[in-house]
């Protein structure tokens, strides 16, 4: 499909021709610091983007479960309480990541 593909032009000085090629578009992807971890209540966790495909760029953090542990916009997570709670980073791309958070 044609947007599955980057068009890239570049002009010829010494021909005056134009050459255009074809370039497949990247998959989006998008890791994050760690994939599960365990917190003890009022602990904090600052969770970060490792690996993400360019130029995508952070659209928010989010919590399963807030009365389980808090994410703001930074990454930055609290436990609030004991259980379980998954957080989820999403990147305009529409691609995410989790850590799951288990809080003792």
């Amino acid at each position: 499909a044609a947007s599955d593909v980057y068009k890239r032009q570049r002009f010829c000085y010494t021909c005056s021709k134009v050459e255009e090629k074809k370039i497949p578009k990247l998959k989006a992807t998008v890791s994050i610091s760690c994939k599960s971890k365990t917190l003890k209540v009022g602990e904090k966790l600052k969770l970060k983007i490792k690996k993400r495909t360019y130029p995508d760029v952070l659209k928010s953090w989010t919590t399963g479960n807030k009365k389980v542990a808090t994410v703001n916009k930074k990454g930055k997570v609290s436990a609030v309480k004991k259980g379980k709670a998954t957080i989820t980073l999403k990147m305009k791309s529409g691609c995410t990541a989790t850590c799951k958070v288990t809080v003792k």
